[in-house]
């Protein structure tokens, strides 16, 4: 009896446990499951045209390696070639000693009985150390992946190429220290003509300013201040317009200023209302070279308050402002 008992139990068990087919539609009506298929499509379609639209910004906003939002080039690794043939190495090389060219911006190094050349850009730090009588002197190159503290690496067109970490050199002579010194002034002094190189690298060379011929130029401000200044010097010059911009000229120096209207992006003028000096402020499109640095920004202005005169007396006390009681004083004497 317990088995008959325990039979339609699991039974019952099977039964419940089987999938049944409900007449009841996931959805309300039958047309929507094929609505779902084609709402599906419909955004893979989308999606697929999404990215393609992403790939065309992208190959237009970075091609040629350029980022044209903000002008910033990809790094790329320069070849330098420091002697173009064995004769155009110093003389002083058949001494098989180390050598700081100059000229060429190159480190000759004994190696192995030749001397090898290194250009500056290629030498990463260089290292002096004493130990008794020997000085050590240490250089350290650069070289594609080696941790630099950059988050970039070095690029190079074959980076399955050898390349040499580092030499070291040991000698009594003192003049490795001085050597030292002189591999320290190159490396500063390429550092900084590269800094320059990349700070001018984003410049675009102005078309001409086109003068007005036969006759002076009839709007002009005299007496004008440009900031940033002209050598360093706060000197007055003037302002003139001409056909296709305008020229700032020193009445000290020879030096001129001219600014193209196409390149003006922005022109701001400030009246001399509660201010001591009335200006216009140019924001331009692409930089300018003005005083040996690259510029963006900028102002021609004079002071609202450079000439005093005393209205109320004569022609001559108006230049003699501030002087009467000296005067008296001298005329008593």
């Amino acid at each position: 009896d317990a088995n008959e008992s325990k039979r339609p139990a699991k039974a019952v068990e099977t039964k419940r446990s089987a999938p049944r087919k409900s007449a009841v539609l996931k959805t309300k009506f039958r047309s929507e499951e094929k609505d779902e298929e084609s709402i599906e499509q419909r955004r893979k379609r989308h999606q697929e045209e999404l990215a393609a639209q992403k790939q065309a910004e992208g190959l237009a906003r970075f091609g040629d390696g350029v980022d044209h939002q903000t002008n910033q080039r990809e790094e790329v690794f320069r070849k330098f070639e420091s002697y173009k043939r064995d004769t155009a190495l110093p003389k002083e090389v058949k001494d098989l000693k180390i050598i700081v060219d100059q000229k060429n911006e190159s480190i000759i190094l004994p190696v192995f009985g030749f001397a090898v050349p290194f250009h500056i850009s290629a030498l990463k730090n260089a290292n002096k150390s004493e130990e008794g009588d020997y000085i050590y002197l240490r250089l350290n190159f650069l070289t594609p992946g080696q941790a630099t503290g950059k988050k970039e690496d070095m690029p190079f067109d074959d980076p399955n190429a050898n390349f040499i970490r580092a030499f070291t050199y040991r000698s009594t002579d003192p003049l490795l220290a001085e050597i030292y010194r002189k591999i320290l002034d190159l490396k500063k002094s390429a550092a900084k003509k590269e800094a320059e190189r990349k700070e001018m690298a984003d410049l675009i060379e102005q078309d001409k300013l086109i003068e007005l011929k036969g006759r002076r130029p009839t709007h002009r401000l005299p007496d004008v201040f440009v900031r940033p200044g002209l050598e360093g010097k706060r000197i007055p010059g003037e302002l003139e317009i001409h056909e296709n911009g305008l020229r700032y000229h020193s009445h000290r120096s020879s030096q001129k200023l001219d600014i193209l209207f196409s390149n003006i992006r922005h022109l701001f003028f400030q009246p001399c209302d509660n201010e001591l000096v009335v200006l216009l402020h140019m924001h331009l499109k692409n930089p300018v070279i003005h005083g040996k640095k690259k510029t963006k920004d900028i102002q021609f202005y004079r002071e609202a308050s450079d000439v005093q005169f005393d209205e109320t007396g004569n022609r001559k006390r108006k230049f003699r402002y501030g002087d009467e009681d000296e005067l008296g004083a001298e005329q008593e004497e």
